[in-house]
């Protein structure tokens, strides 16, 4: 899931071919995997199962991991402390979200899906600034509550019917983007990531 389409103040989300997710069954079958079959970027795409499955697709999460666990009530995650955004800067990291059920047309279930965690939007505007003209390499960025860190990714848990999650204890404040594009600073820029649902109003962000 790669594509980002900023449309009216709204952000969508498109999967892309190579996205896979998660499926428990109601015939007891978890963390099951399906493969898009879609060839394209896309809104609403279908997705097959990569080995025989006996029930109904009850449950989804994504992105599919085999070591998520067969738990559709913890199924492990994490968001990774370094990220590498493309030179279109379309990509968003870290995204997990869950499925709800919609309806079922024998043994094919339609889901829409539902993010874990919050969607954050980063806008740059050097103008004015010695940055201005400079090629942008990477960013670090780090959350802090008074001399507390607030914890922004690393492991956590989440629920698959119901998105609620659990921030495990191998996190980091800090999480770190690279360029892949190496954009220049003449222009504002904007770029989309996800991050722990723990930032508040007042926290202190430092970029580095």
């Amino acid at each position: 899931m790669d594509e980002t389409s900023p449309t009216g103040g709204m952000l969508y989300l498109y999967w892309n071919p190579e996205d896979e997710i998660g499926v428990f069954t109601d015939a007891s079958e978890s963390n099951v995997r399906f493969r898009n079959t879609t060839s394209e970027n896309a809104k609403t795409v279908t997705f097959a199962p990569t080995s025989a499955v006996s029930g109904t697709p009850a449950y989804a999460y994504y992105p599919y991991s085999a070591e998520a666990g067969t738990n559709m009530t913890a199924i492990k995650g994490h968001i990774s402390s370094a990220h590498t955004l493309n030179a279109e800067l379309d990509n968003v990291p870290g995204v997990y979200r869950y499925g709800y059920y919609k309806s079922t047309s024998g043994n094919a279930s339609s889901f829409g899906f539902k993010h874990v965690f919050s969607i954050v939007r980063f806008h740059l505007d050097v103008t004015g600034t010695k940055l201005a003209g400079r090629q942008l390499q990477d960013i670090e960025i780090t959350v802090k509550r008074g001399s507390k860190a607030v914890p922004v990714c690393g492991d956590f848990t989440f629920n698959a019917e119901t998105g609620a999650h659990t921030i495990g204890s191998n996190t980091s404040n800090t999480i770190k983007f690279s360029f892949d594009g190496q954009p220049v600073l003449d222009d504002e820029i904007t770029f989309y990531t996800t991050l722990f649902s723990n930032v508040k109003k007042n926290d202190v962000l430092c970029f580095t």
